[in-house]
């Protein structure tokens, strides 16, 4: 499915390219459009070029990892106000008290689709 042309942009940000073009898939076929990056770096560009209405974000990654693209989206996009769901391994390892305010929720990894959406619809009320 392509991506419609109204329908919210979410970014999908992992370096794993099996998980983005999955995720990218369902998210299309769920009727949102999609964009996805490598990693943190390539995600900024994304971000500078458009302002999507979510961003998933995987933590663990090269170059820029999440942690890092957190901190540098505070930095840069202060106003935004884009909502983040982060993606992690181990979701016990992430103090919610240690993420701004964007990071609205979080998935474990491996994802189940269910959730995923579930949290999606949650914070993109259509």
């Amino acid at each position: 499915m392509v991506d419609a042309p109204n329908a919210p942009l979410i970014l999908v940000v992992d370096d794993d390219g099996a998980f983005r073009d999955i995720v990218a898939t369902v998210l299309r076929d769920a009727g949102y459009t999609v964009i996805t990056a490598v990693d943190g770096a390539e995600a900024l560009a994304c971000m500078e070029r458009r302002s999507p209405r979510l961003v998933l974000l995987n933590l663990v990654m090269p170059v820029l990892n999440g942690w890092a693209l957190l901190a540098e989206l505070e930095d840069r996009f202060p106003d935004a106000h884009e909502p983040i769901i982060v993606a992690v391994e181990d979701p016990l390892s992430c103090s919610p008290d240690a993420l701004p305010p964007r990071v609205e929720a979080f998935i474990p990894k491996p994802v189940r689709i269910p959730d995923l959406l579930r949290a999606i619809r949650r914070l993109l009320p259509r």
